[in-house]
């Protein structure tokens, strides 16, 4: 069960600067959908808060997906707004992934293709829009993570719960909502490939010094940082292109990334004695995105749909739900839930 203790009056005073930049900047209208509230400040600045009041954490679902794009088109059809914050108020989550169900409801590769590449379009959308910021506090997995991907600085709190991974390769899966492809881009060519095909959780502080995120902030003070970092934007005073070091450039823009890709399946196949394709797969849409950016979407597209009908992926969902179903059970019986969609033991990818 997610909980939060609410810290008393002296924690807060102590924890959050004195004087809060923005509190005079209030908002000056809101406008909010089943889970998406927006507030337009008069700054400018428009912060959109993500809470599924039917869920214990936020998912994208096929629901949300459709009223995350809609909210897109608000933002950038609203004049008043300049830049905008993408944050949760669930405590402990800002995105937990997308819902897995999705993929366990299409019946055929053909209809996992297209759920993939509605979601390409809508990253698309977001990534070239107006400046977004994306202000991460507790878990931010698979699709979570591709949404902060897709945005154009991002800031994670240092509270306890806060995380960040691609863990799809755990379900037999590879990161489908541009995740092989703007990984690379933001933290570099071998922490992106260890990333990817391992799925291991990233702690802000290791995330802050692989460059997954920008800047790591006081839970307290992560929504003042995130509109700091938005007029940052705005502005020009706040960079969202990654520079290139010395060894970035030998690894990606050399013939040494042949031989980083040629270890690392070495690496893969010792491992897995060559038994599950994904991790491979995670390899080659990398590999092809750094030839050429619309392949490797377009490759990510076509592996995700691959996989999802794999024997390997069925039966890795397959055990996964059986672990949930347990747990969701163990939950219901201490009185913690009542639902599985209230339950956090629900995969999401």
């Amino acid at each position: 069960m997610l909980t939060f203790c609410r810290p008393s009056l002296r924690t807060l005073s102590r924890r959050i600067p004195a004087a809060r930049t923005f509190s005079k900047a209030a908002a000056s209208s809101e406008a909010s959908g089943k889970t998406l509230s927006v507030d337009v400040r008069d700054d400018g600045i428009a912060v959109v808060t993500f809470n599924d009041p039917n869920q214990s954490v936020n998912t994208l679902t096929k629901d949300l997906i459709v009223e995350f794009d809609e909210t897109l088109t608000t933002i950038q059809n609203d004049s008043r707004i300049k830049a905008w914050v993408l944050t949760s108020s669930k405590p402990g989550c800002f995105i937990a992934g997308a819902d897995i169900n999705m993929m366990n409801d299409a019946e055929s590769a053909a209809e996992v293709e297209a759920i993939v590449a509605d979601g390409h379009k809508l990253f698309d959308r977001l990534s070239s829009g107006k400046p977004v910021v994306a202000a991460i506090d507790g878990v931010c997995f698979g699709g979570g993570l591709e949404v902060a991907l897709a945005c154009n600085y991002r800031i994670a709190s240092t509270g306890p719960k806060t995380a960040l991974s691609l863990p799809e390769v755990k379900l037999g899966l590879l990161p489908g909502g541009g995740g092989t492809q703007r990984l690379p881009k933001v933290v570099g060519l071998v922490e992106a490939l260890t990333m990817a095909t391992t799925g291991g959780n990233v702690k802000p502080k290791k995330a802050k010094r692989t460059g997954l995120v920008d800047q790591v902030a006081d839970p307290y003070a992560l929504q003042d940082a995130a509109i700091a970092a938005a007029h940052g934007l705005v502005s020009g005073k706040v960079k969202s292109v990654r520079k290139k070091n010395l060894m970035a450039r030998i690894m990606e823009d050399t013939p040494v990334k042949n031989i980083v890709f040629k270890k690392t399946r070495e690496k893969i196949q010792k491992l897995t004695k060559g038994k599950y394709p994904a991790p491979f797969a995670i390899v080659d849409c990398i590999e092809a995105g750094l030839k050429s950016p619309a392949a490797g979407f377009e490759l990510e597209k076509k592996e995700f749909a691959r996989l999802s009908q794999t024997p390997e992926s069925k039966a890795l969902m397959g055990l996964y739900f059986g672990t949930v179903q347990v747990c969701f059970a163990a939950c219901r019986s201490s009185c913690m839930v009542t639902t599985l969609a209230t339950c956090v033991c629900v995969p999401r990818i």
